[in-house]
């Protein structure tokens, strides 16, 4: 059980790009439903500040949780492997969420002045969904270090990649390869 809780506790960080996609969904569907009267644009609009003040809330909470995860991470209190292979899923699972919000930006931009909102929006969703998972990566790697598996020069660029869209990817998969082939070489 203690073992599925450490994958639990990061499920906010997992689905984060997810989660603004349904407040989003949520908002849209409001907006075509309604009939143009006031009291639909009442509900449209309640709908846009409900969705506003629950992307601050799980912004924070996905924040506090991977900030905290990263700490417990350099500390080794996860041992080794669980802080890469988190940082590896988080990647991994939000792959889809990054594609998704390409596709709302390319729309956006097809879109007439509307489509400027549409395309800041999807780029502040990306900007913090990296900023999130390259927080949750800094421990793996300062761990990593701790544990010989990575030099300091390399915990650092590592750490640093992690928060380049893209390259942030390739480095989950590195690094869980890198460790997997480690504590292989370690146990033969």
């Amino acid at each position: 059980m203690k073992k599925l809780w450490k994958y639990l506790k990061m499920l906010p960080v997992i689905v984060y790009p997810y989660l603004y996609m349904v407040a989003i969904l949520v908002v849209f569907i409001v907006g075509v439903i309604e009939d143009n009267s006031t009291q639909s644009y009442d509900y449209t609009m309640l709908a846009i500040v409900i969705s506003i003040i629950m992307s601050f809330v799980i912004t924070g909470l996905c924040f506090i949780i991977s900030t905290f995860n990263s700490i417990r991470s350099g500390n080794n209190a996860y041992g080794l492997l669980f802080p890469v292979k988190i940082n590896f899923l988080i990647k991994l699972i939000q792959i889809p969420a990054y594609i998704i919000n390409f596709i709302f930006g390319i729309i956006g931009i097809l879109m007439s002045i509307w489509g400027i909102g549409i395309v800041a929006l999807m780029l502040v969703v990306d900007l913090l969904t990296i900023l999130i998972s390259g927080i949750n990566n800094i421990g793996a790697c300062i761990n990593l270090y701790k544990n010989k598996v990575l030099s300091k020069e390399e915990c650092i660029i590592f750490a640093l990649l992690s928060f380049i869209y893209i390259v942030d990817v390739g480095v989950a998969i590195y690094l869980f390869i890198l460790l997997k082939r480690k504590r292989k070489n370690i146990l033969t």
